[in-house]
């Protein structure tokens, strides 16, 4: 009976580590597919509504370093910009949608 007991056990405990990884090994999969593509393009090539929040936003006066069009995550997605500027000793992404709209503004290291 101690035997079956044990035996059991280590199959459970088996089950369970193979769960484990397996669900381990699909998320890592998951989060390889949302990475970002992108693709530098010029400053000419924005679209013009995000060309103009640019130039009138509180980063209007920091220097344009590189600008990216970054592609839609998912079918269907939006095509997003982002803008890496430099000023006040610290460089900035800044991404806006299509229509010009500020998403996010984030601190870039080094």
């Amino acid at each position: 009976m101690k035997i079956k007991i044990k035996t059991v056990m280590k199959a459970k405990l088996l089950l369970l580590f193979m769960l484990l990884f397996a669900y381990a090994y699909a998320h890592e999969q998951s989060n390889v597919l949302v990475q970002e593509s992108k693709t530098e393009i010029t400053k000419e090539q924005l679209p013009e509504a995000v060309a103009t929040a640019m130039e009138q936003s509180d980063y209007a006066a920091w220097t344009v370093g590189k600008i990216y069009e970054v592609a839609p995550q998912q079918e269907g997605g939006t095509k997003l910009y982002e803008i890496h500027v430099t000023g006040d000793d610290k460089t900035i992404a800044l991404t806006y949608d299509p229509e010009g709209n500020l998403l996010k503004a984030e601190e870039q290291e080094g």
